[in-house]
């Protein structure tokens, strides 16, 4: 199951609890480029399309 994405990177944590790309990368120390890149990759890894469909991912995935 990927790994539950590294048990839930903290990029893919905040991108799900609805905050902004620049908030992540204000409270990660990185680029706005570098969250939009790492959100595509997740995206395309588990065929998701949107932060809404990362939302529903990861309220399944604590539940395990």
């Amino acid at each position: 199951r990927h790994g539950a994405l590294a048990r839930m990177s903290p990029t893919v944590l905040l991108a799900a609890l609805g905050h902004s790309n620049r908030f992540i990368s204000e409270r990660l120390h990185i680029s706005v480029r570098t969250v939009e890149t790492h959100l595509s990759h997740i995206f395309s890894k588990l065929g998701l399309e949107s932060r809404d469909d990362l939302r529903r991912w990861s309220g399944r995935e604590r539940r395990y």
